[in-house]
């Protein structure tokens, strides 16, 4: 019987951890506290949250038995610019809601953005407070795609240049980009910048709505693109001259390249 019970615990306890997921808050501390809203487990398994590990360390598990809770940052001894990692478990039947963050980023002092030669994005700060990195971002297809990531430099209290080489970037017609920051995920864009390129010819002729290809696809120059299925699912990404789909069933697929977000037919 004692045998038995030792293989009731063991699987009942399986089953939890199974059942546990959690949210994961990574970025610095700010000065404020985060806020909790912890409804029930739909299950009448006690409150969502389970366990709460602040930088890897339990935090009080009993201040989560309520509807909402504070994980009281200050109390635990951080300072401003501390690295946070926070995680929440929580029952995969619901969810609790993070009210706020420990703190919105705040912007570096970008005193200057600029396309240089058109071939480098070039932005300079001053009095950096703290080490986020920039994110280098381009408008295209409709949306911000996130191109490089460049770590922050030392604050020394002088103008500091950053230079990027963004021409494998660049696509035919107008051009815009931006640098970021992020903390907790929320960004902090600077003003765009805009590059003008000449526009090309760089697909088959166009039938019907849809770009007919022969495999492999020649895309006629290197050039960034993506390849999703009708469903929206990203199957390919890459940056060159040729695509091969081949290995795809034949079908219809969208596919975004340089400027153009066009649907093409492969037969």
């Amino acid at each position: 019987m004692k045998f038995l019970g030792l293989i009731f615990f063991f699987l009942t306890n399986l089953l939890f951890a199974q059942t546990e997921s959690k949210i994961i808050l990574q970025g610095n501390y700010l000065g404020k506290n985060l806020y909790i809203q912890n409804p029930f487990d739909s299950k009448g398994n006690g409150f969502c949250t389970k366990k709460v590990l602040v930088n890897g360390k339990e935090y009080p598990i009993d201040s989560t038995k309520s509807t909402a809770y504070e994980i009281d940052l200050k109390w635990l001894g951080f300072k401003d610019g501390d690295t946070l990692r926070i995680e929440i478990f929580h029952s995969d039947n619901c969810k609790p809601k993070v009210l706020n963050t420990p703190g919105s980023p705040r912007r570096n002092n970008i005193l200057k953005i600029r396309i240089e030669k058109d071939s480098f994005l070039v932005w300079q700060t001053k009095g950096e407070k703290f080490n986020y990195p920039f994110y280098v971002e381009q408008f295209r297809w409709n949306k911000w795609v996130r191109w490089e990531k460049v770590d922050t430099l030392t604050d020394t209290g002088d103008t500091i240049t950053y230079r990027v080489n963004i021409k494998k970037y660049l696509h035919s017609g107008k051009n815009e980009f931006r640098v970021l920051t992020l903390n907790f995920n929320q960004p902090r864009p600077s003003q765009p910048v805009f590059v003008t390129r000449p526009k090309e010819k760089l697909a088959e002729v166009e039938r019907g709505g849809k770009y007919y290809f022969t495999h492999p696809v020649d895309l006629k120059k290197v050039t960034h693109w993506e390849l999703y299925d009708q469903y929206g699912n990203l199957l390919k990404q890459g940056y060159s001259q040729t695509l091969f789909i081949n290995d795809l069933k034949k079908g219809s697929y969208y596919l975004n390249f340089d400027n153009k977000m066009t649907e093409i037919a492969w037969y």
